[in-house]
């Protein structure tokens, strides 16, 4: 319901009953901004205006007198709605005594009509969508840091038990040494089979155990310049065997001009292997597979974006929303359920972001996006917060 406001055109609804204030508003605007601004202007709020309630808004501009209603009773349904942008009351000198009240209902600023200029108007738009911002990124570190402390919590727990669970398994295959050696001497041809179906499931264990202590284990981030282009040429060519042997077409379209910086080689290129291999055994289920590596730099947001994209069956919608989760697999008896989320740990080790896209042509298309700028606190060495 609500836009970033970050880049592109500036969403505005103003809500007035005053044809001639919207006139004098929309010029106030349209001499003062230094940005592409789209002013959707309503001057009938007695309208059903469900519709206009549910458009991706930066900020709403709002008369305080709206004929047979006032301001508050219409932010009131704006909250109502589900809109939560922020909101520029416009009022007349004596509207005052429900300032208070409005401040609650998450009003920004307040704008006298008599008194406003091109300038003044312009600075309180311009503050009050900082302060989204600011508040939109204070939410997302929020976040980030709950995922990081609940990633940490599951690490120590799936820890302990792989480190009990690989004691056992080095036992049995100690044994299973053993029997291996009379077995060789057997004569009875069934026992050999039976045998070969425990000996491939304690090597899909004893992998699986493996995965879960790589998932679990506390390291450092160590950054160092490097160059991302370069990681992904080296995850084309660690891959290609696999991608012949699905009958899957694997290339690349990479930014030719991307810059050298500061990231982990090993994580990065880690979280690339995955993602690559996930998509070439997605695409082997449908035939004619294509797998499409990509980077660009995206100049507005000071960050690069990683693209593997595919064209195999998809990921449906119900488990999109926890893909990223641990234990969430669609591989079925396959996958471990770790492999996304070991990449997702990699991922916000680095400040960055991973997010399943759709690519408007089937299948799945995950992205990354990685500042290229390391904060001016940042170390050297990140820790990972025992994941």
């Amino acid at each position: 319901m609500e836009n970033s406001g970050s880049c592109g055109p500036i969403r505005i609804l103003y809500v007035e009953d005053s044809p001639e204030d919207t006139v004098m508003v929309r010029r106030f605007i349209e001499e003062s901004s230094l940005r592409d601004v789209h002013l959707h202007c309503v001057i009938d709020p007695e309208l059903d205006l469900d519709g206009e309630v549910e458009q991706p808004w930066d900020l709403v501009l709002l008369s305080y007198r709206l004929g047979i209603i006032n301001g508050v009773e219409f932010l009131k349904y704006l909250r109502e709605a589900g809109a939560q942008c922020p909101v520029i009351m416009l009022t007349g000198p004596g509207d005052t005594s429900m300032i208070s009240q409005l401040m609650r209902l998450g009003v920004e600023d307040f704008l006298v009509k008599d008194t406003l200029s091109p300038e003044r108007l312009w600075v309180s738009i311009e503050a009050t969508l900082k302060r989204k911002r600011q508040e939109e990124e204070r939410i997302q570190l929020e976040e980030r840091n709950r995922q990081l402390e609940r990633l940490a919590c599951l690490g120590e727990t799936i820890a302990m038990a792989g480190h009990s669970i690989k004691n056992i398994l080095t036992a049995i295959r100690g044994s299973m040494a053993v029997i291996n050696d009379i077995l060789s001497e057997s004569e009875d041809r069934h026992l050999p089979a039976h045998w070969g179906i425990i000996n491939r499931s304690l090597n899909q264990l004893n992998s699986f155990v493996l995965e879960m202590l790589d998932f679990a284990k506390s390291e450092e981030i160590r950054l160092r310049t490097a160059d991302l282009n370069a990681l992904c040429r080296e995850t084309i060519k660690d891959c290609a065997m696999l991608a012949r042997e699905n009958g899957v077409r694997l290339h690349d379209e990479l930014y030719p001009h991307l810059p050298p910086f500061r990231l982990d080689p090993e994580r990065i290129k880690d979280a690339l292997l995955n993602l690559v291999k996930n998509s070439i055994e997605a695409c082997a289920e449908v035939g004619g597979g294509r797998v499409t590596l990509s980077t660009d730099l995206l100049q507005p947001t000071g960050e690069v974006s990683i693209t593997v994209a595919d064209n195999g069956p998809g990921i449906c919608e119900t488990v999109k929303n926890k893909l990223f989760k641990p234990f969430t697999s669609t591989k079925g008896p396959r996958g471990t359920g770790l492999g996304l989320a070991i990449v997702e740990r990699n991922v916000l080790a680095h400040e960055g972001k991973i997010s399943l896209e759709s690519n408007g042509h089937g299948g799945a298309e995950f992205r990354i996006k990685l500042p290229i700028r390391v904060p001016q606190k940042t170390p050297a060495r990140l820790a990972v917060a025992r994941l």
